[in-house]
């Protein structure tokens, strides 16, 4: 009686294990990204719009920093779209080529980072964050 106790009890231990196994494979596959906007969400901006308006239409900066006198940075991420192109099927005769767009489009890397600035909570100005090297 003894031993089928500790047999059942090794049984449970394993599929413990197991499942404690499988979450943290789980839990180590999970995708995060960076929130970005694209640079069609950027023609919705206009100048004068709200902080209020500017989250309904583009949502939240990746941070927002504060320039002081009432005016405050927010900071968004801009990622380009690939699209699929059909293929070149003679390189010096295009007879594919690229698209501007198509159903099947992924999201591409980061391209740059874009600074909006507010004043007295309106979208005052907007524009390019440039690397030093640039």
């Amino acid at each position: 009686m003894w031993g089928e106790d500790q047999g059942e009890w090794k049984m449970r231990k394993i599929n413990l294990t197991l499942t404690m196994l499988m979450v943290a494979i789980l839990l180590g596959c999970a995708s995060f990204n960076t929130p970005f906007i694209d640079t069609d969400e950027t023609t919705q901006l206009s100048f004068g719009m709200s902080t209020n308006e500017v989250l309904k239409s583009i949502g939240n900066p990746l941070f927002v920093e504060s320039g002081g006198k009432g005016k405050v940075v927010w900071v968004y991420e801009i990622r380009n779209i690939e699209v699929q192109s059909k293929p070149d099927i003679i390189p010096v005769v295009q007879r594919g080529g690229p698209n501007k767009k198509h159903r099947n489009f992924k999201h591409g890397g980061a391209d740059h980072r874009l600074a909006l600035t507010f004043n007295a909570k309106k979208l005052e100005s907007w524009g390019p964050i440039l690397n030093e090297d640039e």
